[in-house]
């Protein structure tokens, strides 16, 4: 690995770690001669991956990268059939989130008639705001699903945090969810990919949560005198 390293990089330390090798060397100019040495048949064919990690420098005028190297067998590849029991607790968390989102709904909203003394559309308006919840919350995960393919990174289904209306601090603001989490499943072997699967979905949210706002101001909801 150390004499193929050497027809990519300059090379300026190595070392045999208890994990296998260790390549320090000048960081390339280009992007491209870490990309060609990542994908080389001979790693390709005896199933190795390839990570690169900034290194602390101890001079300010050289950028330094550090080589690892790890085994991904075909063993750990190997694709599943998809069934429900695979995802139950995604399920689960999902059906939970939503009666979350619901109840939250009803509290919130039954305050608001309570206050104004309506008497009418209650139950629409929890499902307007459920609805709206949702659809913020699928986009942002479908999102997390399309970017994870276009940058070839496997993550799981995401497992939803239900986070119902507590009475006390905050009871008025709690939305009825906490988002959801993900696992990454193979080790990323770049930062860029990375950062792209989760930085952009909840930019995404934002830009839709901005947008929902403007527009809820821009609308909002006239009450009558038939109204009470």
């Amino acid at each position: 690995m150390l004499a193929l390293a050497k027809k990519h990089f300059k090379i300026y330390n190595a070392a045999r770690t208890p994990l296998g090798p260790e390549i320090i060397s000048l960081k390339p100019e280009k992007q491209k001669d870490l990309e060609l040495f990542e994908e080389n048949e001979l790693f390709m064919l005896n199933d190795i991956r390839v990570s690169f990690k900034k290194k602390k420098a101890p001079q300010k005028d050289i950028q330094l990268i550090k080589v690892e190297f790890f085994y991904w067998g075909k063993e750990l590849q190997i694709k599943k059939r998809f069934s429900l029991a695979t995802v139950k607790w995604q399920i689960i968390l999902l059906l939970l989130t939503e009666l979350s989102i619901f109840i939250n709904g009803f509290f919130y909203y039954r305050k608001i008639y309570r206050l104004f003394a309506l008497s009418h559309g209650f139950v629409q308006t929890i499902f307007l705001f459920s609805f709206c919840l949702n659809i913020k919350l699928i986009l942002h995960e479908v999102m997390h699903v399309l970017l994870q393919k276009k940058r070839a990174i496997k993550i799981t289904l995401p497992y939803f945090i239900p986070l119902p209306t507590m009475p006390g601090f905050l009871s008025f603001f709690m939305l009825g969810m906490a988002g959801g989490i993900v696992r990454v499943i193979e080790p990323a072997r770049k930062k860029q990919p990375l950062f792209d699967v989760f930085f952009f979905p909840p930019f995404f949210g934002l830009i839709l949560s901005i947008g929902a706002y403007l527009l809820g101001s821009a609308f909002p909801f006239l009450f009558t005198q038939t109204t009470f």
